[in-house]
């Protein structure tokens, strides 16, 4: 029904507004309104602490997107006619035929959203396109009333709009871009480049995040917005230029002034998705890794996990990997723990033995090397690095990788001399373990890594978290429970002290297998997916 509406009943009624004169004063001034404040609504109950929207309110935000979008072409139409170079073109409609270049007003899959369609007339929508560009193409034209609403109403509505949406909300902000995306195509690159870009780019604090205001800016979606929607609205080498010039510039700002990576990360997996874009993205993300700051590599480090899943093999293989390779070799220990989540998610998602072979290699490394298996922040990291992954990833690797690896991680646990420290841990740990208890697990794999682990974690919260002793005492009752429905419990079972130590004894081969054995039994541990 929505759709239905966006598609025949709103172009209806848009052009009924336009007809009447009433196309800014009433429907788009009321969708606007809309939009508005219900945008305003999701901003106020967010910065209550409510920070996820339901499926119902973000369709909400996107429908209404959607129906601003669908009145745009109206809108366009309407400034086309108004304009102050219209008397001079009534006396050449019927003698100068004229048409446009291809990119300059591009096909709509409605044709009743076409401009052409709305004008009536293919040669003179071309002859007004070409007269607005030429006019406002000047050093200085002569405004109309149309277009000043534009300027004074219609570009700050989309920027406050932008300000107001959270970056999470993925859906809002793809439906956003591709408002302001059609906007400047429809009104053509001299437009963007004085009007919209300058209104963006006055609110985007590039250079020094320090004040509350630029780096509140840092972490809405007007990042994400402004380069999905404007800076790719052409694709001229300018335009990569210029976004790939803003992406480096976003990297550097959010890293060195510590500012949440949220905004960045949006606008990453928006762009990610397209592939005409993702050489800019990695070409952004390589000077972050040749940066002078620790900070810029560490952030650039780990938002290469973003691209592991949507850049095709040939670039994995020869722009990620080698990067990551780079930065898991840094001298900062923060840019080499940033390293771990791309790691893990090529291992749970590529299908190239030699990636494969390099990322497992790498995080052995990792967990073997004992500056970096008794760093807090790289203990920290696997943890949460095997939560996010392990309830989705193969389960040969989840059976043979993440929960044998987390079981050592919870028996390092509690040898912690820091009581707060380990805290912090066992709280990650029984995230970890709640989330991977939702998934499929072999008996063999719960008796002799799932249920060890548990044990070590049930100390731990005995010791430095009372709060969480139930919850995990019940997690093993659960997991006793059901090696009881199958079998009888094993003497390993019934003796959770032995158990301990024979994981211990079983767990130490891990980190005494040379890396050449550990290459050549990569294959046994890792199940590639056929391509």
């Amino acid at each position: 029904m929505a759709e239905v509406a966006q598609s025949v009943l709103l172009p209806s009624v848009a052009c009924w507004a336009l007809e009447k004169g009433q196309l800014e004063t009433a429907l788009l001034t009321t969708l606007m309104k809309l939009l508005e404040d219900h945008v305003r609504a999701l901003d106020m109950r967010s910065a209550d602490g409510v920070m996820s929207l339901s499926q119902a309110e973000e369709q909400h935000s996107v429908n209404l997107v959607k129906a601003l979008g669908a009145a745009l072409p109206f809108l366009f139409v309407h400034v086309l006619e108004s304009g102050p170079y219209v008397a001079r073109l009534k006396l050449h409609d019927s003698i100068s035929p004229c048409s446009l270049p291809a990119d300059r007003v591009r096909p709509s899959e409605n044709p009743l959203l076409e401009p052409a369609t709305i004008v009536g007339d293919d040669s003179r929508t071309a002859l007004l396109v070409t007269a607005f560009d030429e006019h406002i193409g000047q050093e200085w034209f002569k405004t109309w009333p149309a277009f000043d609403w534009l300027l004074s109403k219609f570009i700050p509505f989309l920027t406050n709009i932008a300000t107001s949406t959270k970056p999470h909300s993925r859906s809002t902000v793809r439906a956003l871009s591709e408002l302001l995306r059609n906007f400047c195509q429809l009104f053509g690159r001299t437009f963007t480049h004085s009007k919209v870009k300058p209104a963006f780019s006055a609110l985007l604090p590039l250079t020094d995040a320090s004040s509350v205001a630029s780096r509140e800016a840092l972490t809405n979606a007007i990042a994400p917005i402004y380069a999905c929607g404007v800076l790719t609205a052409f694709c001229s080498e300018t335009d990569r230029r210029e976004l790939v010039g803003f992406l480096k510039s976003l990297l550097f700002v959010v890293s060195l002034c510590d500012v949440s990576l949220a905004s960045i990360q949006s606008t990453l997996l928006e762009l990610g998705c397209d592939r005409n874009h993702q050489e800019a993205l990695l070409a952004t993300l390589w000077e972050g890794v040749v940066h002078a700051s620790p900070l810029v590599r560490a952030n650039a480090a780990r938002l290469f996990e973003l691209l592991v899943a949507t850049v095709p093999d040939t670039l994995l293989k020869n722009r990620v990997a080698p990067a990551l390779v780079t930065l898991a070799s840094d001298p900062e220990i923060s840019v080499r723990v940033g390293t771990v989540r791309p790691f893990g998610t090529i291992l749970a998602l590529s299908t190239q033995k030699e990636l494969l072979d390099k990322a497992f290699l790498q995080l052995q490394t990792f967990l073997e090397d004992p500056q970096h298996r008794d760093n807090h922040c790289m203990q920290v990291e696997f943890i949460q690095m095997f939560a996010s992954l392990g309830p989705n990833t193969e389960p040969r690797f989840r059976d043979e990788f993440i929960l044998p690896h987390l079981a050592v991680l919870a028996i390092r646990n509690n040898q912690n001399a820091s009581d707060s420290l380990r805290a912090e841990v066992a709280e990650l740990l029984l995230e970890a373990y709640t989330a991977l208890s939702c998934t499929y697990i072999p008996e063999q794999v719960i008796s002799e890594a799932f249920l060890p682990g548990l044990r070590c974690l049930l100390e731990d919260a005995r010791q430095v978290a009372p709060c969480h002793e139930a919850a995990v005492a019940a997690m093993i009752g659960n997991f006793e429970a059901k090696l009881d429905c199958s079998r009888d419990r094993t003497p390993s079972l019934t003796s959770p002290i032995a158990s301990m130590e024979e994981m211990k004894r079983k767990m130490t081969k891990i980190f005494t297998t040379p890396p050449a054995n550990a290459r050549a039994n990569l294959p046994n541990i890792f199940q590639l997916r056929k391509k």
